[in-house]
């Protein structure tokens, strides 16, 4: 930004005129420049901090003609930026990818409403502007297309025939904009098959980067080998549980093989089905201390879904509770988590990259 630019944002946002933002604009930088010439530091809080650091002498390229020149020794200005805009630049930087965020969605045992909770949310990032895909990753019982109502036509199980559909062809409509994969025997065959068809299969899936922002995966339960090399594969990964106390214990066991595998993972915690605030604080928080205190992998509490008849309702309509009731209890609590996980509202750190999911899908199948 120029400083021209930067004078016509402060004149929009403050709402006085350029001509008084330019006025402002000047005063403050001329500050700067006096400190900095001083040898002072500047800060600006939440913005980030000017100073002058030594540059050594150095070999640099010329601009005009790319021939090796050697430059002296220098004292230059060096900006380091603030929070705020660290957000700004991790969210330019992800819109510049063209890279969808993976999420990973998974629970130490069945029943807790994992897929419930994935087709939500969908919806509701859908409704914050974000192209979603949901990827039906539960081997076992695979039921995305179930809970929405929808006949399906193909699966993953097509490419892996090698029929002449490709991706665009297997992906299906569900409410709100969303798509879906239905994944079926599909991906398990896909775990056994050799490299090469392995390669033919993945590449296809390339289109798929194009149509979306965010991919949720829908894992299995449990601490399978799937399952885990699905959560491994993500950007982000959300363990759902409930307050029940076999639920809890299943959520802990994958949180345990997620640390032997890496570490430096961190996990999200969903609280589902609970009365009250206090339930969901109270779970959460005694999670939270068992993992710290026995593991080295980050965890840390997302939000927590209130028990709700609406959505017992709105699954025996075959519609999703967040379209089925937006105002109930069960669909404000997901829209807040799903404002959460916005690729293009959290705080990420600057130096992540995306690896695309074709990198993502290779090294999770070839594991």
């Amino acid at each position: 930004m120029n400083k021209g630019e930067l004078i016509s944002k402060v004149s929009e946002n403050a709402g006085i005129t350029k001509k008084e933002a330019e006025t402002i604009v000047s005063s403050i930088l001329f500050i700067i420049e006096e400190a900095l010439a001083a040898g002072d530091k500047v800060q600006l809080s939440g913005f980030g901090t000017f100073e002058v650091r030594e540059r050594g002498a150095r070999r640099g390229r010329n601009p005009q003609n790319g021939q090796i020149i050697e430059i002296a020794a220098t004292r230059a200005p060096v900006f380091k930026p603030g929070k705020s805009i660290k957000k700004n630049m991790v969210r330019v930087a992800r819109r510049k990818s063209g890279l969808p965020r993976i999420i990973a969605v998974t629970s130490g045992k069945g029943g807790v409403g994992k897929t419930n909770f994935v087709i939500n949310t969908a919806i509701a990032l859908s409704k914050l502007g974000l192209r979603v895909c949901i990827i039906d990753a539960d081997l076992g019982t695979a039921n995305v297309d179930v809970l929405l109502g929808t006949d399906i036509k193909y699966t993953l199980q097509h490419l892996v025939d090698r029929s002449k559909h490709n991706i665009m062809d297997i992906v299906a409509d569900g409410p709100n904009g969303i798509k879906f994969i239905p994944g079926g025997s599909g991906l398990q065959s896909l775990a056994d098959l050799p490299e090469s068809e392995l390669s033919r299969i993945v590449n296809m899936f390339k289109p798929l980067e194009d149509h979306a922002d965010v991919i949720l995966i829908d894992t299995g339960s449990g601490i399978s080998r799937n399952v885990v090399n699905f959560v491994l594969a993500a950007d982000e990964i959300i363990i759902v549980t409930t307050p029940e106390p076999h639920a809890i214990t299943d959520a802990y066991a994958i949180i345990k093989v997620l640390n032997e595998k890496d570490p430096s993972l961190r996990v999200k915690l969903v609280v589902n089905l609970v009365e009250n605030l206090k339930e969901a604080k109270d779970v959460a928080e005694r999670m939270l201390k068992v993992v710290e205190r026995f593991l080295e992998i980050k965890a840390e509490t997302l939000g927590y879904i209130l028990h709700d008849v609406n959505v017992t309702r709105a699954v025996k309509s075959f519609t999703p509770h967040i379209i089925f009731n937006p105002a109930s209890p069960a669909s404000i609590c997901i829209t807040t988590i799903a404002k959460k996980i916005n690729p293009l509202a959290t705080d990420l750190p600057v130096e992540e990259k995306p690896r695309g999911l074709l990198d993502k899908l290779k090294s999770l199948f070839s594991a």
